[in-house]
């Protein structure tokens, strides 16, 4: 019930409808790791849609990840930037 969209979630799922659940996060909002995040699950739905090749959706992932665990001069991650 600490959920802060337990009633919606209650509800809907009364009433027969499944939203899409996003998964909770500790991605700092607005991040570039946030930003990260966002893209690839847009282009997951994409790929889903065979609209790209997983292949891309691999590569991409890779790159962005690395991105976001490099270490700048002050010690913390490139990702956490907002």
């Amino acid at each position: 019930m600490d959920h802060p969209k337990f009633s919606e979630l209650y509800w809907s799922r009364r009433a027969g409808i499944e939203l899409k659940h996003e998964p909770e996060t500790t991605t700092v909002r607005q991040s570039i790791q946030w930003l990260r995040d966002k893209y690839l699950q847009h282009l997951e739905r994409i790929v889903e849609a065979r609209q790209a090749s997983a292949a891309t959706l691999r590569q991409r992932k890779s790159l962005l990840t690395r991105l976001c665990q490099h270490k700048i001069d002050d010690g913390d991650e490139y990702g956490e930037r907002a």
